[in-house]
């Protein structure tokens, strides 16, 4: 029998625990921490804030000049700082002048560091080239060669029939969404990407059941994570499905259609691979009515003439 890679076989078969795992408060959906048996509220403001990356970094600055003091230079304020201080750095758009100046301030007091400060320190490294302006143009350059790619294969309308080819579709909190039907089954799909050392996990419904706790048949998970083996993202992902009605096989099959819609939302160039397969058109498929008269849909009851 042909060994299955890692990734492969944690989805399939999950991993291998002595005791079961015994949920004592009520089954609640959290897409954000699906681990905790309680869910917490954030205390922290940054998390109500569409602009909370910026005052995370306004914090850890404040935090490294406060430790760093006795070897920075003294910079009174931004007045006194020189343009081309000034212009080494880049400030997000979406802060405000405030938050502009204050960034600023602290990337020219950082800077003024010694160098082994620097390499030795890797928030004070982090946050330096975050911001820098060098930097800033390789990553527009970078994303002006994934935007080309993109365009290859974007179609319109007007010149061949094909539907345009979306722009990624991902909310604040890194979540992609797809739902599909498969028969009388309706699937709900969220997937974030897995973060570094971390194992992939597909959790379904409210009970965070997993794969092989849910999918009896091995076939019938091998439906689900089939989009990701198309892609080649068995390991980049954590999944979790809401489905209803119908049985499991169909229920399998929604899953796998809804995975689908939301790896194509999540980045509109894996329409190249999953294209070849197939898996853009759901299948609609219906069983069908069994006829009055009749055994069945089709198969009749036994007759004999004599």
């Amino acid at each position: 029998m042909m060994k299955m890679f890692r990734s492969t076989n944690i989805l399939l078969n999950g991993k291998h625990s002595n005791a079961p795992f015994v949920r004592k408060v009520p089954s609640l959906v959290n897409f954000l921490e699906p681990d905790t048996n309680i869910i917490k509220k954030p205390i922290e403001p940054i998390f109500y804030k569409n602009k909370g990356e910026i005052t995370k970094d306004l914090i850890i600055q404040r935090q490294l000049i406060k430790k760093y003091l006795p070897f920075i230079s003294g910079i009174s304020g931004l007045e006194k700082a020189s343009t081309q201080q000034v212009r080494m750095w880049v400030i997000p758009k979406s802060a405000n002048e405030v938050e502009t100046a204050q960034l600023q301030m602290n990337l020219i007091k950082l800077n003024s560091l010694d160098n082994t400060i620097k390499m030795t320190d890797k928030d004070v490294s982090y946050l330096l080239e975050k911001y820098s302006a060098a930097k800033q143009q390789k990553y527009q350059s970078h994303i002006s060669i994934e935007n080309s790619k993109i365009q290859q294969y974007k179609h319109t309308k007007e010149i061949n029939g094909y539907r345009v080819l979306q722009a990624p579709k991902i909310d604040e909190y890194g979540r992609s969404h797809g739902r599909a039907v498969r028969m009388d089954a309706k699937a709900n799909v969220f997937i974030t990407k897995v973060k570094e050392g971390e194992t992939p996990k597909i959790l379904i419904n409210s009970s965070y059941k997993s794969l092989k706790e849910y999918f009896e048949y091995i076939k019938y998970r091998e439906n689900v994570i089939y989009p990701l083996k198309v892609v080649n993202a068995l390991d980049k992902f954590n999944i979790y499905c809401e489905v209803e009605n119908g049985g499991l096989k169909s229920q399998s099959e929604a899953i796998m259609f809804a995975i689908t819609k939301a790896l194509m939302n999540y980045n509109p160039l894996y329409e190249v691979h999953i294209n070849k397969v197939k898996l853009l058109t759901e299948d609609r498929r219906e069983r069908e009515r069994k006829k009055p008269g009749q055994k069945g849909a089709r198969a009749k009851y036994t007759w004999v003439k004599r």
